[in-house]
């Protein structure tokens, strides 16, 4: 009996960690310049799987074109946008989402369906992130309010609230 209390405490905590980051936490990685300066090109991210209402301003992963993408909420189901010169309104459980870099950005601006479902996102990125190694921990109300400030590039993605 000795013996098996010797493994099973072990495989038990094995069990618990690979459910916690299975259905819990999110680990990434960000191989690209998109979303610096917020996050830099080389990070590793934490995340939650478990959100509540995402609102714009929020740090989600999802998958796009078989690749996991993090990315901002720009707007949410419901908002009106300009987009390539046509009024668009997001529609229902979906999200329009930029990167902070917009110059180095493949998001919702070049995308042919240029909305993410609430249904293909992975992850809300809100514990901070880890960088080459060394802590950097920064909360996700710290973020700016509307990621498309000081963007004079993205003139065509004006939004405004129904």
């Amino acid at each position: 009996m000795r013996k098996l209390w010797k493994w099973a405490i072990p495989a038990c905590a094995l069990g618990a960690t690979v459910l916690l980051f299975r259905f819990v936490l999110f680990i990434g990685y960000v191989p690209t310049e998109s979303m610096e300066p917020t996050i830099h090109k080389g990070s590793y991210i934490l995340g939650c799987r478990i959100f509540g209402e995402l609102k714009v301003g929020d740090i989600i992963v999802f998958e796009h074109e078989g690749k996991q993408v993090v990315k901002r909420i720009a707007a949410v189901s419901g908002d009106v946008m300009e987009h390539t010169g046509q009024h668009l309104t997001v529609p229902d459980g979906c999200f329009y989402v930029l990167g902070n870099n917009s110059g180095n950005s493949y998001d919702s601006r070049r995308w042919s369906e240029i909305s993410v479902s609430k249904s293909e996102i992975r992850a809300k990125i809100s514990m901070g992130r880890v960088s080459r190694g060394r802590p950097q921990m920064q909360a996700a109300q710290t973020f700016p309010a509307n990621p498309l400030d000081n963007r004079a590039s993205l003139c065509y993605t004006t939004l405004t609230n129904r």
